[in-house]
């Protein structure tokens, strides 16, 4: 994608983060949502914008009550699961940030810009990376 600002479907997420390179089932029931998705899959490459919700509880979320940084996702899989309910897989691609809303309804739409990735590479970071492993693999073992 280019360096200028680009428009994609947004789907906010209520208890979700999506990062690049996770893959991540994702349920969707808001009418808003499911609209997008419809028209999502009938593009190719599937695309959209996954962004969370500041408060859960927001039936119908504006630019105000989403983290302004948002993750580019390719559709993988989409599943019917009632005439109410799809369940998306999708694929977290690069880290967007969020300028605008072009379109609020019958879904959002954003308009976002590329985020610069910083890889800093040093002794800290990558004792801090050994630390949050050593502690993963701890709340692992003792999880039942």
């Amino acid at each position: 994608m280019s360096q200028e600002n680009t428009k994609l479907g947004l789907l906010p997420l209520r208890n979700l983060v999506l990062f690049p390179g996770v893959i991540l089932p994702i349920d969707v029931g808001r009418a808003g949502s499911l609209q997008l998705v419809e028209e999502v899959v009938r593009q190719k490459p599937s695309r959209l914008i996954v962004a969370t919700q500041r408060d859960k509880e927001i039936e119908s979320p504006g630019l105000e009550d989403l983290y302004p940084l948002a993750v580019e996702a390719e559709v993988l899989r989409v599943v019917k699961v009632s005439d109410s309910r799809y369940t998306l897989v999708v694929r977290g691609v690069v880290r967007r940030r969020i300028v605008g809303l072009s379109q609020k309804q019958p879904y959002l739409i954003a308009e976002v810009a590329a985020v610069e990735e910083r890889n800093v590479s040093s002794a800290e970071a990558d004792g801090l990376a050994l630390s949050v492993k050593a502690t993963v693999k701890k709340v692992v073992q003792r999880s039942p």
